[in-house]
């Protein structure tokens, strides 16, 4: 799968308006913020487990961008 093919898909995928989103890396939830933002505001929460995921959902919580909770295997969230 290309890099353009992997991101269709994952707008394809915020199309069917998941309520949950489990991410590795956090492209995804990322991607629900910045270009679903009605998608987003009916998530009830995710998960991620990468530590870079992590320190992007940091990030996004520090500027205040993070519309629901997010379940990290290295934080305390």
């Amino acid at each position: 799968m290309t890099d353009e093919e992997f991101d269709n898909a994952q707008h394809k995928l915020l199309e069917h308006e998941p309520d949950f989103i489990l991410d590795d890396g956090c492209e995804l939830i990322a991607k629900v913020h910045a270009n679903h933002p009605d998608v987003a505001a009916n998530v009830i929460g995710g998960g991620e487990q990468t530590t870079v995921g992590i320190t992007r959902l940091e990030a996004m919580e520090r500027d205040e961008v993070l519309q629901f909770p997010i379940y990290g295997a290295t934080t305390r969230r």
